[in-house]
């Protein structure tokens, strides 16, 4: 699968874009944006992308300027914080409202900055920001119950290219940046050193997770200014990924969704990116069971005397649909059905995929009307 470029931002990124997914009424999942300090003037405006529409969309402006520092992250199903940048403000979106709801100042030690970051930790139900303030500063905090209080210091200071991404409940990984490999990670209220990134991480450096056991990285504008990574977490070892088409600098942001990497690579551009790792694979010896499913079907197309090929099958217990035009020697990019195992596929008088699979002990079908 690799790289492939959707469609552009609605302005150039630069100095405190972010990135991180969310979920929007009427559009199923979708990935918050902060543009940061665009090129030729300053943006207050949020903005969100459809990955099943590719499109961009504009939100309420926050009558605060993005810039370098700015972060953002999904606090509650319908709340986002947001950091405003080189200031100790940061603000509430309710996503349901479309509505910034109003600003404050942080009690931190020092403003947030370059190399400011957030990720959303759950424990128990319960929803708490944890954020680097950046600026060459080692502070760490936690947002709950509308207040920020002081964690543990992180083990160095954080500067250009520092990011956070949460693993588990308790457990979250961060780069430091600022030119450095150093990665660390924070669990049970203490920092420890993991095995470095293989290169150094600077202005545009970034982190997510991808739901599973990886973790992926852009390097941002060090030397190797393309450079993309993934960690295993089990073996904590990094492995070397394609490189991102556009080099990478100010503004450079990742988000995990639809079982994809999206990218920003900022630098004054508005190029946006969707990174997959092939999926026409499986953990699973059941991928296509059982025998009395049918799990791939052609499509006669009667006006060219050519076919489609419509194939379902599970991997890691989520069920995917594709489809070859090429006879079975390319595959469009995966889509996520659902959670569950053992699909079947027929097609309807009008050529519409059904599936159907089993989830516990039920029966689920899937009716796919934009294929």
């Amino acid at each position: 699968m690799g790289w492939v470029q959707k469609a552009n931002s609605p302005h150039p990124v630069n100095e405190g874009g972010a990135l991180t997914k969310g979920f929007k009424p009427g559009y199923d999942t979708v990935i918050f944006a902060l543009l940061g300090n665009v090129s030729g003037g300053r943006n207050d405006t949020l903005y969100f992308y459809s990955p099943r529409n590719n499109q961009w969309g504009t939100l309420d402006q926050a009558s605060n300027y993005f810039t370098r520092g700015a972060a953002l992250a999904l606090c509650h199903p319908d709340t986002l914080i947001a950091f405003r940048g080189v200031t100790k403000r940061f603000g509430k979106y309710q996503i349901s409202a479309n509505d910034w709801r109003g600003w404050d100042y942080g009690d931190f030690a020092d403003d947030v900055d370059s190399g400011g970051s957030m990720t959303r930790v759950t424990i128990d139900n319960n929803y708490y920001i944890y954020a680097l303030l950046g600026k060459g500063n080692p502070y760490f905090y936690r947002y709950s119950n509308n207040s920020w209080v002081q964690m543990a210091n992180c083990s160095l200071g954080v500067g250009w290219g520092g990011a956070l991404a949460t693993y588990k409940s308790d457990t979250i990984f961060a780069l430091v940046g600022s030119g450095r490999s150093n990665f660390l990670r924070y669990a049970g209220g203490n920092w420890e050193y993991k095995r470095n990134i293989p290169r150094g991480v600077h202005k545009g450096g970034a982190l997510t997770f991808n739901g599973r056991d990886k973790l992926f990285a852009l390097t941002g504008s060090t030397y190797d200014k393309k450079g993309f990574y993934c960690y295993d977490i089990l073996s904590d070892t990094w492995f070397q990924k394609p490189s991102i088409p556009q080099p990478v600098d100010g503004g450079g942001a990742l988000a995990y969704a639809y079982d994809s990497i999206f990218a920003f690579v900022g630098n004054g551009t508005d190029y946006f990116y969707r990174y997959a790792e092939p999926m026409l694979s499986s953990n699973s010896f059941q991928a296509t069971g059982y025998n009395q499913g049918r799990n791939i079907v052609r499509q006669i197309i009667e006006s060219s005397n050519q076919y489609l090929l419509h194939i379902t099958y599970e991997c890691h217990g989520v069920i995917y649909y594709s489809v070859s035009t090429d006879k079975g020697n390319t595959w469009t990019y995966p889509e996520r059905i659902d959670k569950g195992k053992n699909p079947c596929i027929i097609l309807d008088i009008f050529n519409r995929p059904w599936i159907a699979y089993l989830k516990g002990y039920d029966i689920y079908c899937s009716i796919l009307t934009n294929t």
